[in-house]
Parts: structure tokens; C-alpha cells; sequence
């Protein structure tokens, strides 16, 4: 699960168009990352979840890397500066629900908040 950090800060100085415009091109940077097998989808707001089927752990993380340093260095035309998203990770566990396996990697993206935004939490 990934969201755009301080993305209230963005429709209040350029518009809810270019925060639209902002979303738009994340989802495309987010397909463009993933192998064909994953599934991109914006979970609400500005938050986007990342399906990664029989990826391990670690390299579920290490995707969720390089997704964020995309997504910092790309230049967003409406935006004055970088745009960065937080990321939280969870795997499937025996006995997991799809409610529990949100929930962790909820619990992990509010981690990546309070911890300074732009990074991943497991």
C-alpha cells in the first residue's frame, strides 16, 4: 500500500486538477514498474495498493525501493519539486484473511508516516 505524502499540500497550492494529473501519472509509474503478473489499483484518496503474487518478502521490498525512488526523482509537471509516497508492506501469512493482510500493510504505511514519509516500512 503506498500513499502520496502530504498530497493535501499539493491540491491546496496547484489545484485539485493537478493533484488529479499527479495520480494519474503515479498509477502509470507504478504499472510501468510492476512485472505483468502484479496488479495496480488506487485503494481511495491518494493511496494506491500493489498486488504482488508469489513475490517473497524481501523483494516485494525491494520493488517497493525502487517504486519510491521513482517516484521522488520524477518530475511531475504540475508540482514545483519532488512528489514522494510512503510505502507499507505485508506478506501473506498462514491463516491470513484479506482484511488482516490490509490491515498490516496499513499499519506499516502509518509507520512510514510517522516515521518521515518517503520510505518503506515492513
Amino acid at each position: 500500500m503506498c500513499d502520496v505524502d502530504f498530497f493535501k499540500r499539493i491540491n491546496d497550492r496547484y489545484g485539485h486538477q493537478c493533484g488529479d494529473e499527479v495520480l494519474v501519472e503515479l498509477a502509470a509509474l507504478l504499472k510501468s514498474t510492476v512485472r505483468q503478473l502484479d496488479r495496480v489499483g488506487r485503494w481511495g484518496g491518494e493511496e494506491f495498493m500493489v498486488i504482488l503474487p508469489e513475490t517473497p518478502l524481501e523483494a516485494a521490498r525491494q520493488l517497493a525501493e525502487r517504486l519510491r525512488a521513482k517516484v521522488s526523482k520524477h518530475p511531475f509537471p504540475c508540482v514545483e519539486g519532488p512528489v514522494t509516497i510512503s510505502v507499507g508492506l505485508s506478506s501473506y501469512q498462514q491463516a491470513d484473511s484479506e482484511q488482516t493482510m490490509v490491515a498490516r500493510a496499513d499499519q506499516a504505511l502509518y509507520r512510514a508516516k510517522s516515521e518521515g514519509r518517503n520510505r518503506v516500512c515492513v
